[in-house]
């Protein structure tokens, strides 16, 4: 991975994110370890201690995301247990991020066929389908009609979802691109992945509203991160089939610079894809 190639395009300073993932990684143990000793306060204090070592954790990976896959893995890994001890429904998108490649859950699939998950964000529920579709746990061609079943298929496909606000139709149609080239109905326009291109860009416009805050964006303290993990878990699952199916990468299929904000997400996923790849170092 390009570390150039992200900083360019998120226009951050190399040395800065490497200090701030160090010392976030670094806060979170800590943290960890304060939290360890904590008794007393009882459930509602518990969860709010959980919810706060979840965010550093998260922090940290998404940060580590951007310079070594290796080093971000375990940190996701601990943060997706953190957010599944809280409640937040977000430890999959973490996990997808750890390790793209691995099988789902049985716990993640099954609220797809038989829970109500209306409580659930729409966005770890559509991202658990599509990665059940991307390693084969699902079939391919079921994509629509459990789509259907959803609760929030029936929403506004312009609703806004996840942490970067994007509309919900943006996963939509990028999740039935995938489900085509997983199944193999894809054809020559497909191929070029319009839906996947669209999402980057819809994402890159998101980042860049966050970087225009030149007070918090090049310190590192924006609200949003530098690649959020439901970006990144997106693309890697779309990376992942296009090697299966395709060969090559996904950004060797689409129109985007990987020097640009919109090709971060699909730059960090061709990373995580990396490490999990047959013959992939440890880190």
């Amino acid at each position: 991975m390009s570390l150039e190639q992200l900083s360019k395009g998120l226009e951050l300073d190399d040395s800065r994110l490497l200090a701030t993932a160090s010392a976030t990684a670094d806060y979170a143990r800590r943290l960890a370890e304060s939290d360890a000793g904590a008794i007393g306060g009882g459930a509602a204090a518990a969860r709010d201690r959980t919810l706060l070592l979840a965010s550093a954790c998260t922090r940290a990976a998404s940060l580590w995301m951007l310079i070594d896959a290796g080093r971000a893995a375990p940190l996701l890994e601990d943060a997706a247990d953190l957010h599944d001890g809280a409640g937040t429904g977000y430890g999959d998108v973490l996990r997808i991020c750890a390790a793209p490649r691995a099988a789902p859950r049985a716990a993640s699939l099954r609220p797809l066929f038989e829970e109500d998950v209306w409580n659930a964000p729409p966005v770890a529920v559509l991202l658990n389908l599509l990665h059940g579709i991307a390693t084969g746990a699902v079939p391919a061609e079921l994509y629509g009609d459990l789509l259907r079943d959803l609760p929030f298929s029936r929403v506004q496909p312009w609703l806004p979802v996840g942490r970067l606000r994007i509309p919900l139709g943006s996963f939509l149609d990028l999740g039935g691109e995938l489900a085509a080239l997983r199944g193999g109905e894809a054809h020559a326009d497909s191929e070029r992945l319009p839906a996947t291109g669209a999402f980057l860009r819809t994402v890159g416009e998101a980042t860049g509203v966050a970087i225009a805050d030149r007070h918090h964006w090049p310190t590192l303290r924006s609200g949003l991160l530098p690649v959020e993990p439901e970006a990144a878990a997106t693309c890697a699952l779309v990376e992942s089939v296009v090697r299966d199916r395709l060969g090559g990468s996904l950004l060797d299929l689409l129109d985007i610079s990987p020097y640009s904000r919109d090709a971060a997400p699909a730059v960090v996923a061709r990373a995580l894809v990396d490490r999990g790849a047959p013959g992939a170092g440890a880190g």
